[in-house]
């Protein structure tokens, strides 16, 4: 038995090495606190992809929002997808081909439950096939399905391409303001 002890600790401390606050990005609300990654040809987003990342979704000041992470802004060329946790509700945005206004051409599909705990970490998934105008999206949290609903818009085949970069724990609005976060990102990946 004593033998199996440091093996254990060994395996329990690595698996949780990715959740420690000292490895992951933190967001204290200030508008300038992100995360830019250049546009790398609109390769960023495809018709069939998995976005997935560890967040610690923080509740400060009656902030409810935070956005993991987004691909354009209002003006052109505009959005191409946001991913948010809404009300502790998992969010994604997401423009169809040919569409990039900030006022149409976009579908916001919410979870039908508060999914995201506070103070917590969180992995969260979103499984996307938009090669048809009739998306397969799929949610999922700590690997588990939830269940989702188009909430509001249109979707459609595709993506709206934008050269702008990604930003990661904010999106900039149509004011040219970029959103504050509270909380922590890690592990991102798309």
């Amino acid at each position: 038995m004593q033998k199996l002890l440091p093996v254990l600790f060994i395996l329990i401390s690595t698996m949780g090495a990715a959740q420690l606050p000292g490895n992951s990005v933190s967001f204290v609300g200030l508008n300038s606190h992100y995360v830019t990654v250049p546009d790398a040809s609109s390769s960023i987003v495809n018709n069939t992809m998995t976005i997935e990342a560890w967040v610690y979704y923080k509740c400060e000041n009656g902030t409810s929002a935070f956005n993991v992470f987004s691909k354009g802004w209002c003006g052109a060329p505009d959005w191409t997808i946001y991913v948010a946790i809404n009300q502790q509700k998992l969010h994604l945005a997401k423009w169809r081909n040919g569409y990039n206004s900030c006022a149409g051409g976009q579908a916001h599909y919410y979870s039908d439950d508060e999914v995201i705990p506070f103070n917590t970490w969180t992995h969260i998934a979103i499984s996307i096939d938009a090669t048809t105008a009739s998306n397969d999206i799929k949610f999922y949290v700590n690997g588990a399905l939830v269940p989702h609903s188009l909430i509001s818009g249109t979707d459609g085949a595709g993506w709206n391409t934008s050269t702008y970069p990604m930003l990661i724990g904010s999106s900039r609005s149509l004011a040219n303001n970029y959103a504050k976060a509270y909380g922590n990102i890690d592990d991102l990946r798309i």
